[in-house]
């Protein structure tokens, strides 16, 4: 499977951090989707890989174009393995605030812009309709909003931290959610 490009960091999670990804095949992306069927990925809507700018993200992610209650993220683990979740979206927000953050890449957006996604379990749990939830970006766009290519209309907090570091602290975050969907507790 294709891998990622770019120079490395090792962060006490062993997750890795790249500048960018290297364009990963229709294949490969289907085949990294292991909680739902054969029949599932086939019908999986991708988005145009021809235009995806890889090098501005961490992982791949895309709101199903006919469904827009179903994301799908596509992210290489520190052991190199593509894993590929499909995310159902339970509610978006609608807090008091009229504002909420992404627990993922901490970008504080306006009410509706994070929503509360659900991924099945990839063990006995999973089989059982066992699920793991988060808040992120209702559009998915993390990569895009750590690396400021992409801004809220809400106005952010006051960070002191480096772009490499938001990148670094959003691959932490992925990795730390996937490890939980994976894991076979």
């Amino acid at each position: 499977m294709a891998g990622w490009s770019g120079s490395r960091t090792t962060c006490a999670l062993t997750c890795r951090i790249e500048v960018g990804m290297q364009v990963v095949a229709e294949t490969d992306i289907r085949a990294s989707f292991r909680a739902c069927s054969a029949g599932e990925r086939k019908r999986m809507r991708l988005p145009n890989l021809s235009e995806v700018e890889w090098e501005n993200l961490d992982f791949l992610s895309w709101i199903d174009r006919s469904d827009p209650k179903t994301g799908y993220i596509v992210a290489m683990l520190a052991d190199e393995r593509e894993v590929g979740l499909v995310l159902r979206m339970v509610k978006a927000t609608k807090s008091v605030a009229r504002q909420s953050m992404c627990n993922w890449c901490r970008t504080i957006h306006p009410m509706g812009g994070v929503a509360l996604f659900s991924t099945l379990r990839w063990n006995e749990q999973g089989k059982l309709g066992g699920t793991i939830g988060d808040y992120i970006c209702a559009d998915l766009a993390c990569s895009a909003y750590v690396r400021r290519l992409k801004r809220s209309d809400q106005v952010q907090l006051p960070t002191m931290k480096s772009i490499e570091e938001r990148i670094r602290d959003l691959n932490d975050h992925v990795e730390l959610f996937i490890n939980r969907v994976i894991s076979e507790k």
